[in-house]
């Protein structure tokens, strides 16, 4: 948003975010959902290397 031009502070971006998402996930048509057979990664604190590698290991496992 600062990008933009646009100042907000990183809590009210996250209120939007949680905001879209459960918009996203509770609305009516083609709400957004997890396929059933889908695997979460929490890439939280994750370099792109380590989620690289996470991903890698679930193929891996999945052969």
């Amino acid at each position: 948003m600062i990008d933009r031009g646009v100042p907000m502070a990183q809590s009210d971006v996250q209120a939007r975010l949680e905001s879209r998402d459960l918009y996203d996930s509770t609305r009516e048509a083609s709400p957004l959902t997890c396929a059933e057979d889908a695997f979460a990664i929490d890439t939280t604190g994750m370099t792109i290397d380590e989620v690289v590698d996470a991903i890698i290991g679930l193929v891996e496992a999945r052969r």
